[in-house]
């Protein structure tokens, strides 16, 4: 690992990810409303980013039912899609914040094997060499 320079003022670490849900589920159910991930130094072992899905607001909920808008209020609704996507959709929202927020490109990421999350991850020889002036890794 090197460290920043003036071209790439980005330093590529090892991160450990993972993500829980408030619904315990029984063999292969995804149909958890809310859920946290955690996304730490795989060396320091320090958290590095966190954050809370949700996939309903009572507020706009309660409203949608009797056929008002919702009042003003801080929605906690961040996360549209299936539980079984909210997983992925959080390990990539933490790796842009990573590089956009903290400075820092995760380099190799730990988690479990989930093949959503390895696809939406996944990024390829050529756009690394398109954007190699951002990343230390070449």
């Amino acid at each position: 690992m090197a460290l920043p320079s003036k071209q790439c003022p980005y330093i590529d670490i090892v991160v450990s990810f993972d993500m829980g849900w408030q619904k315990k589920g029984l063999g292969h159910t995804y149909d958890s409303i809310s859920g946290h991930a955690f996304m730490s130094g795989a060396r320091a072992r320090k958290m590095l980013a966190c954050m809370i899905c949700c996939k309903l607001c009572s507020v706009c909920t309660v409203a949608e039912k009797v056929g008002k808008e919702p009042e003003e209020h801080e929605c906690c609704k961040n996360y549209k899609g299936s539980s079984k996507g909210m997983e992925a959709f959080a390990a990539l929202e933490l790796v842009k914040k990573a590089y956009f927020d903290r400075g820092f490109i995760v380099g190799f990421i730990v988690a479990g094997d989930d093949s959503s999350m390895k696809a939406l991850l996944h990024h390829s020889y050529e756009e690394r060499q398109a954007h190699k002036e951002n990343f230390l890794w070449q």
